[in-house]
């Protein structure tokens, strides 16, 4: 393992850049930090291109069993100050690992057996993060997001996903059309939450909430197959999107909040 003695260097320059979406997207590129966010990372299929760390993790069994893990990979590790590894990272407190990860290349909508979730121009990083975790805790077949949506790759989301953004199959900042196009080729139903709406529950293959101060935008309200409400308190202003994407993606997975009765064998 080589050592990282100066701030300029070019892999702690590079990775402090990753703060801007902009600097993502120029490099092809996002971070993950922690040890529990990484140990996810390194048991999926995403490429990684190096990672840093500092001495903090190496005096931890959990944190030398991950650099292990790494090492076989092949992955290029680099030990640094924590005074350096805190210049970088976007946690208050670092646990002394991150690693630099490739962009997953961008994949259309998957064939779809079961549903989906669409993030429709959901602002908040941590909302979302909280729906990529719901989405894969529930089942989902996929998750997409539109071009109005926080960024999948933010700091803040990949921490909020706690590890769901590398276990679903994703499809980022795609097109409105595209996504409907590919949902009629397919035959799938398209059911948006809204406020006026049904006060039922479906397991339609495709959910599509939107930010709660906006709603869903008027290309998927008028394109929708089903509006599906939430009943709520009348003295209730509104539900938090990732709550309301739990609700449903679990009535949809389950029919209920209990899971099916085990096969008797």
């Amino acid at each position: 393992m080589r050592t990282i003695t100066g701030k300029d260097n070019q892999y702690l320059k590079l990775a402090r850049s990753l703060a801007s979406k902009k600097a993502r997207r120029e490099r092809g590129c996002f971070l993950v930090e922690g040890l529990r966010l990484s140990e996810e990372l390194l048991a999926s299929s995403f490429a990684v291109r190096y990672g840093l760390c500092s001495e903090r993790i190496s005096g931890d069994g959990r944190g030398q069993a991950l650099l292990t893990l790494a090492a076989a990979r092949g992955i290029e590790l680099y030990m640094v100050e924590q005074r350096l590894l805190d210049g970088v990272s976007a946690a208050e407190h670092t646990q002394g690992i991150l690693f630099v990860v490739e962009l997953p290349m961008a994949a259309p909508l998957p064939v779809l057996r079961k549903q989906a979730l669409l993030g429709d121009r959901i602002a908040d990083p941590g909302n979302l993060g909280a729906m990529l975790r719901t989405a894969q805790a529930a089942g989902a077949a996929a998750f997409i997001t539109n071009a109005g949506c926080a960024d999948l790759f933010a700091p803040k989301t990949v921490r909020a996903s706690m590890g769901a953004l590398f276990k679903l199959p994703l499809w980022a900042e795609a097109a409105d059309e595209d996504v409907y196009a590919a949902c009629r080729v397919q035959g799938l139903e398209i059911c948006v939450a809204a406020a006026c709406g049904e006060n039922v529950f479906a397991a339609p293959p495709l959910w599509v909430l939107g930010a709660e101060a906006v709603g869903v935008s008027e290309f998927w309200l008028s394109r929708a197959d089903r509006r599906i409400s939430l009943p709520m308190a009348a003295n209730a202003e509104s539900l938090n999107v990732a709550a309301a994407a739990a609700v449903l993606l679990y009535q949809g997975a389950y029919g209920g909040f209990a899971p099916p009765a085990a096969e008797k064998i």
